[in-house]
């Protein structure tokens, strides 16, 4: 009976699960879970705002991102929030930056220099940009998306 109880359990939270995912804001047209959504190319609409100091929010707008993963993509779809998740960031720093630039330390220059030391920094400096709160300078801002 144990067994039973747990499959049962285990399909009520995945019910529970698949309805919380839900749609992200500006979601292209996607029915079902976030993994669907990113079935296609892995294409995911990023809400850019930028917070950082200066910002004038001239810039601020939508962008269309391809994100390394469908996992990524996924956990970003799962956010609601229009923001790249932890996971994206990390499958961008480790399939475009550390392949590009690597091996590490990486030194990147954007409106003011960074180095990155390990994946960590990388992921922290990522986020911070996705985010609006590190100014980009004249790198773009998602230079896969459209």
């Amino acid at each position: 009976m144990g067994g039973r109880r747990r499959g049962r359990a285990g399909l009520v939270l995945a019910a529970v699960i698949l309805a919380a995912l839900g749609t992200a804001p500006g979601e292209v047209a996607a029915d079902g879970p976030p993994g669907r959504a990113c079935a296609d190319g892995n294409w995911f609409d990023i809400e850019y705002v930028a917070t950082y100091p200066g910002a004038t929010g001239a810039t601020d707008a939508t962008y269309r991102r391809q994100v390394p993963s469908t996992g990524g993509c996924a956990s970003s779809w799962a956010h609601r929030d229009g923001q790249l998740s932890t996971s994206a960031i990390a499958a961008q720093c480790r399939t475009g930056i550390e392949r590009r630039f690597g091996p590490y330390p990486i030194t990147l220059r954007f409106a003011q220099t960074v180095v990155l030391r390990n994946r960590a920094d990388c992921i922290r400096v990522f986020t911070a940009i996705s985010h609006g709160q590190l100014d980009p300078g004249r790198a773009p801002l998602f230079p896969a998306g459209a």
